[in-house]
């Protein structure tokens, strides 16, 4: 059996699931080892799930993951603000009225 801890780096921005048990920040639970875990980051609205950050995790951009536990582990959670659009760019055509003067004089 071995220890997990569960952080975030800010606690206002989402929350951690474990098995589909929200769990307290800065939280430390034993489980058993090599039985996979589910761990999942909820953002709050305004927020974004960035990434995972912790020792030998796969998939860490994506927001539902599965661990087995080989030794004691600390992960956190990084929210990021929900990016702004920004447009950087506008194309557009003109479509401007074309008059012909045809005149022989």
């Amino acid at each position: 059996m071995y220890d997990l801890t569960i952080t975030a780096n800010d606690k206002a921005a989402g929350t951690v699931y474990i098995q589909n048990i929200q769990v307290p920040y800065d939280s430390v639970g034993t489980y058993f080892d090599n039985i996979p875990l589910k761990l999942e980051a909820k953002a709050k609205p305004g927020f974004r799930f960035v990434q995972w950050e912790g020792q030998d995790l796969t998939d860490s951009s994506k927001s539902i993951i599965n661990v087995n536990l080989t030794e004691n582990s600390s992960i956190r959670a990084i929210f990021g603000p929900e990016a702004d659009l920004v447009i950087t760019e506008i194309l557009y055509e003109v479509q401007l009225p074309i008059f012909l003067n045809i005149s022989r004089y």
